[in-house]
């Protein structure tokens, strides 16, 4: 536990003993301050992957600037086992390019490419993580044993934005502006591969829903281009970069319509050949819960899915009630304006 008044940092709390309900003693159960806790071995619902955090720019540069003995003590107890004398922390989200904790939204460390119009994209180059982001993050996964990575866009180059804007606009909802962002975000994965830094899940947008962010980046991105975007990503993923990386859909917060969201995702099993469909539920604050659930999907010429996860969404892809989900896909109104 870490208090705001920092008198407590870090500190390991007693180990906390469940005991059987029939030895409760009938005194125990009257006080107002016991709870019962039933814990049913029988049902199972989707695994963990991990519990993490998001290492923005803004945190990689504090970090990477402090005192070598605060920063090394600093990773130890958050990313060592607990074994080791950390907290075991074992997922990290990376934004690419600038995110809402960015140290400068300066031309050239918003994204990656910010010559208008090129779409060979000869200019595109992630050297601007090497100050900071790269130094602190082979520290992390030098300290963790096992360390599960994703990565995030804010915004897209805002040349491929509708508005070329840090903090609005959609993706261009053309053929060609698509198949370049998917290039884009595909030659991200791509870089860090050459330096030996595997991206496990990649989302195509933080908070899809959110396109007026003043001077923050982000960028609006419905349902149809996701699902188009999701296609062209994959595709470039396969025919050039074949390091397993996964799809993530639908990075949004925990307080929006998921069911409509998650018709958006739903269409993927008419559209995608087999692929991992991942349903994300991911927090941006430190220590927040990570979780989420996955099933391959199944391929437009079988009836049947391809070989099963042991992580696995509960419905099954074909169902009539998924299937009519699907069928929302057309109503962007949950997404903005």
């Amino acid at each position: 536990i870490t208090t705001l008044d920092q008198t407590r940092l870090f500190e390991e709390l007693p180990e906390t003993v469940f005991e059987c309900s029939s030895s409760l003693s009938t005194k125990r159960q009257d006080d107002p301050g016991y709870a019962r806790i039933r814990v049913n071995r029988s049902v199972r619902f989707q695994a963990i992957t991990g519990f993490g955090a998001a290492l923005t720019g803004s945190s990689s540069f504090v970090i990477h600037r402090a005192p070598e003995s605060l920063r090394e003590s600093l990773l130890r107890r958050l990313f060592a086992p607990i074994s080791a004398g950390g907290i075991g922390l074992s997922l990290l989200r990376l934004s690419i390019g600038a995110s809402d904790f960015s140290v400068s939204y300066e031309p050239g460390n918003v994204t990656y490419d910010g010559t208008i119009g090129d779409v060979e994209l000869k200019h595109f180059s992630t050297s601007s993580e090497d100050s900071f982001v790269i130094p602190t993050l082979r520290r992390i996964l030098s300290a963790s044993r096992h360390m599960t990575l994703m990565a995030t866009p804010w915004t897209a180059p805002l040349w491929m934005k509708t508005v070329q804007s840090l903090g609005g606009g959609r993706l261009k909802h053309s053929d060609q502006a698509i198949d370049l962002y998917a290039q884009y975000l595909v030659k991200y994965l791509s870089e860090f591969a050459a330096r030996s830094i595997h991206i496990d899940y990649i989302t195509l947008q933080n908070e899809p829903g959110h396109g007026s962010c003043n001077g923050m980046p982000c960028m609006t991105l419905d349902p149809a281009s996701a699902n188009q975007l999701a296609l062209r990503v994959l595709w470039h993923m396969r025919s050039s970069f074949g390091h397993g990386t996964k799809l993530l859909a639908y990075d949004h917060n925990w307080n929006a319509n998921f069911q409509q969201q998650l018709s958006m995702i739903m269409e993927a099993c008419e559209t995608f050949a087999p692929v991992w469909l991942v349903i994300l539920l991911f927090g941006l604050s430190l220590g927040r819960t990570v979780g989420y659930a996955s099933t391959p999907l199944p391929s437009p010429s079988s009836s049947s899915p391809t070989s099963r996860s042991t992580r696995t969404l509960s419905a099954d892809l074909r169902s009539p009630t998924l299937n009519a989900l699907c069928r929302n896909l057309s109503d962007p109104g949950f997404y903005g304006r």
